[in-house]
C-alpha cells in the first residue's frame, strides 16, 4: 500500500480540493474567451466579406453608377449598357423625381423615363442596405462608405436646387421608399452638419461616364 503523505489530512484535503476546483474555474474562463476572440474575428471577417460584396454591387451596377454621375455632376453624357446613350442636365435629372399627384396623369419623356429607372434601382439598393442594418447585420458605423451619397441626397437643394431636393422628399414618400428616409435620419443624427467641401461647386461631365461593361 501506498503510503499517504502526512500533510494530506483531511483539513488539508479540503483545500487542495478547493483549488483544483478554482484552477478548473479559471481553465474554463481561458477556454471562453479563447473561443469568443476566435467567434468574433469570424463574425468581422464574415461582415468584411458581406460588406464588401455589397459595396461591388453599389459600384458595379450600372443603373446605380448612372445615378451617381447624375448626382455627382450637373450635365454631361450618360450610358447604360448594353446601348443606352443621353444626354442629362439637371433640371431634367430633377423633372424625372416628379411624383405625381393622385388622379394626375403625367409622361415621362426620355431620357426622364430612364433616369427614373436608374433612380429606382438606386434606392432599391438602399432599401436593402437599410434592411440589413435594421436586424443588425450592420452597424451603421459600417456605412461610412456610403455617407458621401447620402450627402449627396441631404445636401440636394446645394448639389442641385431647392426645387429638385423638394421633389426628392415627394419622390421618396409617393414610392414608399421608407428605407432611404430612415438611413438619411439617421446620417443626419451623426453627421448634423455638412462636412466640409459641401456644397460642391458646378461641375460638368465631359465624355461619357464609365457606369458599367457590355455584357
Amino acid at each position: 500500500m501506498i503510503p499517504i503523505p502526512s500533510w494530506f489530512n483531511d483539513p488539508n484535503q479540503k483545500w487542495i480540493e478547493f483549488l483544483l476546483k478554482i484552477a478548473a474555474g479559471v481553465g474554463a474562463v481561458v477556454a471562453y474567451l479563447v473561443g469568443l476572440r476566435q467567434y468574433r474575428k469570424s463574425q468581422n471577417w464574415q461582415k468584411a466579406t458581406f460588406l464588401a460584396a455589397i459595396i461591388t454591387e453599389f459600384e458595379t451596377n450600372p443603373k446605380i453608377l448612372a445615378v451617381k454621375c447624375m448626382l455627382d455632376w450637373d450635365d454631361g453624357k450618360i450610358q447604360i449598357p448594353p446601348n443606352l446613350t443621353f444626354d442629362f442636365e439637371n433640371e431634367t435629372f430633377c423633372s424625372a423625381l416628379r411624383a405625381p399627384l393622385e388622379g394626375e396623369e403625367v409622361t415621362f419623356p426620355f431620357p426622364e423615363d430612364e433616369i427614373r429607372d436608374a433612380l429606382d434601382a438606386f434606392f432599391d439598393f438602399f432599401e436593402k442596405v437599410e434592411s440589413y442594418w435594421s436586424i443588425g447585420l450592420l452597424k451603421f458605423r459600417d456605412l461610412q462608405y456610403f455617407y458621401y451619397w447620402f450627402e449627396g441626397l441631404r445636401s440636394m437643394d446645394k448639389w442641385k436646387s431647392v426645387e429638385c431636393k423638394n421633389a426628392l422628399e415627394r419622390y421618396l414618400q409617393t414610392y414608399r421608399f421608407f428605407g432611404v428616409k430612415g438611413l438619411l435620419s439617421e446620417y443626419a443624427k451623426i453627421v448634423p452638419v455638412p462636412p466640409p467641401g459641401f456644397p460642391k461647386e458646378r461641375r460638368t461631365k465631359i465624355g461619357v461616364p464609365n457606369t458599367g461593361s457590355e455584357e
